[in-house]
């Protein structure tokens, strides 16, 4: 008898945590973004505009792989070239770690084409960016230049190709970018810089929260406006193909699959 009351009893508290998150999740959802988050997609809008992007709203993880096994990441403000070969959105992947539950990672991101080029594998992570498993995986290759081993961590399929991409010049334009990780496989290349300003979004700001607690679609920081994130990404896309190494691109390219 006493097993059943305690039984009902937590029965009961349960259903009415869920029907309070329920009724929170409902409430939130109906005040929208708000005033600044409109002011970034604004900017974001005029930004991607200039370089004829037009809005993008397909899920981009089917371009790019989830950086955390089981949590594919979520995207706002997603943008793309009308021939495909150049996309951008803001990103959010739930945090690594545990110590703070829920708590969403927020980054700019880019993803671009380099036609001609069919590269294995490689990703260059600025240390302390803590992106994780998309761009951290293959094998871990050291440089000759003690000054950028000590700020990137190389990891790649073939050491060759890392060493060959990583040229002299390559390496001093990376320690000049800006906040700015990537990877590259074939001819494929994603490049992405987390946004500092923004620790993470927290459960139940902006669009309220999922039944299980979760923020249920993390929006833009109110702190951070300003997408300028996503103009140091350009920056890099533009000036990633003309500082190629011509080996990279007599040995990996489209003729000379590796």
């Amino acid at each position: 008898m006493g097993q059943n009351l305690l039984f009902d009893a937590i029965w009961v508290l349960f259903m009415g945590v869920l029907l309070y998150r329920a009724v929170r999740w409902v409430l939130a959802r109906g005040r929208g973004p708000t005033p600044q988050t409109k002011e970034r997609q604004q900017a974001i809008t005029a930004i991607c505009e200039k370089r004829g992007m037009v809005p993008n709203p397909v899920d981009l993880s089917r371009t790019i792989l989830a950086l955390i096994p089981g949590q594919g990441p979520v995207y706002e403000n997603s943008f793309a070239s009308p021939d495909g070969s150049l996309w951008a959105a803001d990103m959010w992947t739930l945090d690594e770690s545990q110590k703070q539950p829920h708590k969403w990672n927020s980054f700019s991101m880019v993803a671009f084409a380099v036609p001609g080029l069919h590269l294995p594998h490689v990703g260059v992570t600025r240390k302390g960016q803590a992106i994780s498993a998309v761009l951290m995986s293959g094998n871990t290759v050291e440089l000759e230049s003690i000054d950028f081993n000590d700020r990137f961590i190389v990891k790649a399929e073939d050491r060759r190709a890392a060493v060959m991409l990583l040229d002299q010049g390559m390496m001093q334009w990376l320690l000049d970018c800006d906040e700015v990780s990537f990877q590259i496989t074939g001819g494929q290349g994603q490049a992405l810089i987390r946004r500092s300003a923004e620790p993470g979004y927290q459960p139940g700001l902006d669009r309220g929260w999922n039944l299980l607690g979760q923020s249920a679609a993390p929006f833009s920081n109110p702190r951070k406006v300003e997408p300028v994130e996503l103009e140091l990404l350009f920056k890099f896309v533009d000036g990633f193909a003309p500082r190629l190494p011509e080996q990279v691109r007599s040995e990996f390219g489209t003729a000379h699959p590796a």
